[in-house]
């Protein structure tokens, strides 16, 4: 009577584990997959406005050579590079305020995913000894044979 007790829980305990098996499986792909979706969205944006402010620097530094030959004094000169280093020191600020608002945006990302991570594995956790152990074809596990150098 116990055996066909035994025998029953083992088949419904073996069609279950590996369909859990497999849902963790699909589960933790599916969140990988979106993590990286949300994180390369992430960074074009943040790539695309650099690139943008890289296109704004080469246009002054075009229309500050331009403005060299009608420099007649050294002051003249000297006035059209500080205008062409302050443009610069802008936009080096601008770009280290997107790059810290990206880390930022990327770090909020990475804990969210970890979180999410948990709860999958939390998910998948709830298998019993006998479930793990079907689902990993009832390998059972090998004790370490001693040491011939003792």
């Amino acid at each position: 009577m116990s055996d066909s007790k035994h025998t029953g829980s083992e088949a419904g305990g073996a069609a279950a584990a590996p369909d859990l098996v497999g849902q963790s499986l699909m589960g933790g792909a599916e969140a990988v997959l979106a993590a990286q979706n949300e994180w390369l969205a992430a960074v074009e944006g943040s790539v695309t406005s650099w690139l943008h402010r890289r296109r704004e620097a080469v246009e002054h530094a075009r229309q500050s050579l331009e403005r060299v030959p009608q420099c007649r004094t050294m002051a003249d000169l000297t006035k059209l590079q500080q205008e062409w280093m302050t443009e610069v020191s802008q936009q080096l600020a601008g770009d280290v305020a997107a790059w810290s608002e990206m880390a930022t945006l990327l770090s909020q990302l990475a804990m969210k995913h970890v979180e999410e991570a948990g709860r999958i594995v939390a998910a998948g956790s709830h298998l019993g000894p006998p479930e793990l152990l079907h689902a990993a074809a009832d390998k059972p596990s090998r004790k370490r044979a001693p040491s011939p150098h003792k």
